[in-house]
């Protein structure tokens, strides 16, 4: 068919594969969290004390969502912000002095549990594990911030590929099939085609590409003087080290 009576299907088999992904992350999350809440628990261990901002939120969330029932969560957020902007330093205070003696407690506990030999392999394996989980955070937040630089500079998508359009033509609509469902049945459809099968999906990922790539060297151009292409450059670095890092991990825990 035309491609362009497929656009819409294009940009579903896209999003297709980014909820893939974004599942595939969400389930290693997830089983990161139980393995650490599992141990969390053995351990016993205590929970870090809340800052003085969130221990005043809490206090005040009842009688501020009484007071104004039919505001949503962030306008009942923004109401309590502003509380404690105006709130004087004196009251400020005891909430700071709360999360401090409740921090010395908290140091006292996981000393005494950190000094217990038994428990050094279960604290290191969490330890990691929350180490891993705050490099992925900031591998996310990296990738959003290169997103929203892009954005802002009009710089062309990348062209799907030959997979996506066949995709995009045999997106199999079943309700009862998960994401990763799908994309194994049609990752099964795909590979046996026959070439000359294939060859259609291919030539229009070509023309797509061409048309990617005559757009990017006009982009370019046209950005050659624009500062922001050196922040942009700086988001690549920046996701390239930590992916390294995340790589890095991942091959230490494999030769485990």
């Amino acid at each position: 068919p035309p491609l362009v009576k497929t656009l819409q299907l294009l940009m579903l088999s896209n999003k297709m594969s980014i909820g893939i992904s974004q599942l595939h992350l969400f389930s290693f999350n997830k089983a990161t969290f139980s393995t650490t809440r599992k141990q969390n628990k053995e351990l016993k261990l205590p929970k870090v004390p809340l800052p003085a901002y969130m221990r005043y939120c809490m206090k005040e969330y009842p009688s501020v969502t009484a007071a104004n029932p039919k505001l949503p969560v962030s306008q009942i957020a923004s109401i309590i912000g502003q509380r404690w902007r105006e709130l004087d330093e004196v009251e400020k205070q005891i909430y700071h002095e709360e999360r401090s003696n409740d921090m010395a407690k908290y140091k006292s506990q996981m000393a005494e549990i950190e000094s217990d030999p038994g428990s050094k392999d279960q604290l290191q394996q969490i330890k990691e594990e929350k180490s891993k989980k705050s490099l992925e955070k900031r591998y996310r937040k990296a990738i959003k911030e290169r997103k929203e630089l892009l954005s802002d500079l009009d710089r062309p998508k990348r062209p799907l590929t030959a997979f996506n359009i066949f995709a995009s033509q045999k997106l199999i609509g079943s309700k009862h099939k998960t994401q990763l469902e799908k994309f194994s049945e049609l990752s099964e459809l795909w590979t046996g085609l026959k070439d000359e099968e294939k060859e259609v999906f291919v030539q229009t990922a070509q023309k797509l590409k061409e048309k990617y790539d005559n757009d990017l060297e006009k982009w370019k151009l046209k950005m050659h003087s624009n500062d922001q292409l050196d922040n942009i450059e700086d988001a690549h670095k920046k996701i390239s080290s930590i992916r390294k890092k995340i790589k890095s991990r991942k091959s230490e825990t494999a030769a485990m």
